[in-house]
């Protein structure tokens, strides 16, 4: 059985409370895989810190559970747990980097959701240990405060031969969310516009799938985000 280890750095503050959910909705979607053994990492970290140090000292604690693969998540994208089945189905077809080619934005103040494409997005990206070793266990600049998705693409491209496999998550029946509030460095709006109109029946495909105890907590909060 494969080990897979989910790891994100937190904000606190306003944003705690989210990411509280996002931390409970991990651990159980990764207690609910059936094909691995996962484990969460979320690192807070001090604000004062650079968010490329911070992400570094992330991947300093998911190293010691020795994954055969780390999944880099923001502290607000929400997966299911056919997510970490779909990991390990990865790594059986010998797959060293995999990034996701689209996910769904939701916007939790109005409850709506798109489906939004492109090829540099950073949340799901996959890493298998062979190439975490070659980097050094060291993904991104520490001094940076923005781009870190593409400071992460770069570093792996000067130590590893390995290339990036791009998976279409629409065509599986595993589900990821990037939930976005006022707190937030990007907002909904800016990715709605750009953003593909889903039908109903696949929106409701979404909230099925998602931790029902996280979005229950979550409507308490903002109760316009529900089916």
């Amino acid at each position: 059985m494969k080990t897979i280890v989910v790891g994100m750095v937190c904000w606190g503050g306003k944003r705690a409370g989210l990411e509280n959910l996002t931390c409970a909705a991990y651990e159980r979607a990764a207690t609910l895989a059936s094909n691995v053994t996962g484990h969460v990492v979320a690192f807070i970290g001090d604000s004062a810190e650079p968010l490329g140090f911070r992400h570094n000292r992330m991947l300093e604690h998911v190293r010691e559970y020795a994954p055969d693969a780390f999944v880099l998540v923001g502290s607000d994208d929400w997966m299911d747990s056919e997510c970490f089945d779909r990991f390990e189905q990865w790594l059986e077809n010998d797959h060293a980097l995999v990034a996701l080619n689209d996910i769904y934005i939701g916007q939790a103040s109005t409850g709506r959701l798109v489906r939004y494409a492109s090829p540099a997005i950073g949340v799901g990206r996959m890493v298998r240990r062979d190439v975490l070793d070659a980097c050094g266990w060291k993904l991104w600049v520490d001094a940076l405060e923005r781009k870190l998705d593409s400071s992460m693409a770069g570093r792996i491209g000067k130590c590893s031969r390995a290339r990036w496999h791009y998976e279409e998550m629409r065509e599986s029946a595993a589900v990821v969310v990037d939930i976005k509030t006022e707190q937030n460095l990007w907002s909904f709006d800016r990715f709605a516009d750009r953003g593909i109109k889903i039908s109903v029946e696949e929106r409701d495909h979404v909230f099925r799938n998602l931790d029902q105890d996280a979005l229950s907590a979550l409507r308490t909060q903002y109760p316009e985000f529900k089916p």
